[in-house]
């Protein structure tokens, strides 16, 4: 079976965050406010030498703070409940077993087993963050108003 994105509702297309891989393995507990439903993006995991990893600042200098919606934040909510219960907001998100955040190697590997398991193919984990971004600018019909959720720089002005 082929994944499509399915024909979505306006409610259903502001369902993610946009973020990239190595943005999202990269918050921490601390960037989430969930009072404000935003979560701050001012890092982001890139390989290291080694099979390490390593923080920098994202792509394109674009640090930004988005504003997410309910059932993700939801979503965070109970992940943290369950998955984090103690510690501070220095704590990662997605913490490895070693208390680091995730290599992108070892998050595409949990993505392609799911993805097999659920008899999909040719949907790679980047496809959602192009699905997020195509349907805001379906919502707002100009791309300013989706280059900063996403993160993506804005095009200049002709």
């Amino acid at each position: 079976m082929r994944w499509r994105p399915p024909r979505s509702s306006p409610r259903g297309r502001r369902r993610g965050a946009g973020l990239r891989l190595g943005e999202a393995t990269a918050v921490r507990a601390g960037d989430v406010d969930l009072l404000r439903r935003r979560v701050v993006v001012n890092r982001q995991v890139q390989r290291g030498p080694g099979g390490t990893v390593a923080l920098r600042a994202p792509k394109h200098g674009s640090e930004r703070t988005i504003v997410v919606p309910d059932r993700l934040l939801t979503l965070i909510a109970g992940h943290v409940e369950r998955h984090l219960p103690a510690g501070g907001p220095e704590r990662w998100l997605f913490p490895t077993p070693t208390g680091t955040p995730p290599h992108q190697n070892t998050v595409g590997h949990q993505w392609r087993k799911a993805t097999s398991a659920a008899g999909l193919t040719g949907l790679r984990l980047h496809d959602l963050r192009h699905f997020f971004t195509s349907g805001l600018i379906a919502s707002a019909a100009t791309w300013s108003p989706c280059s900063g959720p996403s993160g993506t720089p804005r095009r200049p002005r002709r």
